[in-house]
């Protein structure tokens, strides 16, 4: 994979309708809080459990989250994280090509393959930072929850399911299995 190389569109494995999904998934109610759903999803935590980690205040009218218009970045995800009691591990996966170059010696040490980031994945939680094609800008960095051995993604009338090897991903922060607002003992 080099850095010339688009992202394409993934194809999910299914949808399922919103009703049907189970309660732990969490949908997007904006256009730009992926992260805060991927995160209430990894962690079966509320919507407004996950923004009330980020210190977020939320419209009273929508319930989304207020202050996040362009999004956010997996940086902005570890302190907070920490400050509530919560660990994780930031992995860089191979996706990450299409914004540096992983030719670099000190790039292939540290970049995670598809393959050995699912024997990673296996039996934890995490929150995954993928390219996703956007239809009127182009690629765009985006945030999805990995449980259960599926990549979750929000779509319009429900969540979309796609396999590990059918997305890009750039980065993955591997989560402790907790609530938020719980201290470990």
């Amino acid at each position: 994979m080099t850095a010339a190389e688009p992202p394409r569109q993934a194809t999910p494995l299914h949808i399922i309708a919103a009703a049907d999904a189970p309660k732990e998934w969490v949908r997007q109610r904006c256009g730009h809080d992926c992260a805060i759903a991927a995160l209430a999803s990894a962690m079966d935590a509320t919507y407004e459990e996950a923004a009330a980690v980020f210190g977020l205040t939320r419209d009273p009218v929508t319930g989304a989250v207020l202050g996040i218009d362009t999004g956010m970045m997996m940086l902005e995800l570890g302190a907070p994280l920490l400050r509530n009691g919560w660990t994780g591990t930031l992995l860089f996966c191979d996706g990450i090509s299409l914004v540096a170059d992983t030719s670099a010696p000190a790039a292939a040490r540290v970049a995670v393959q598809k393959r050995e980031l699912a024997n990673l994945l296996s039996g934890r939680r995490a929150i995954l930072q993928v390219w996703k094609r956007d239809e009127l800008s182009g690629p765009a960095q985006h945030f999805v929850a990995w449980r259960d051995g599926v990549v979750i993604d929000t779509v319009e009338n429900g969540f979309a399911i796609y396999a590990l090897d059918g997305i890009r991903v750039m980065l993955a922060l591997v989560l402790e299995p907790c609530r938020l607002g719980r201290n470990p003992s």
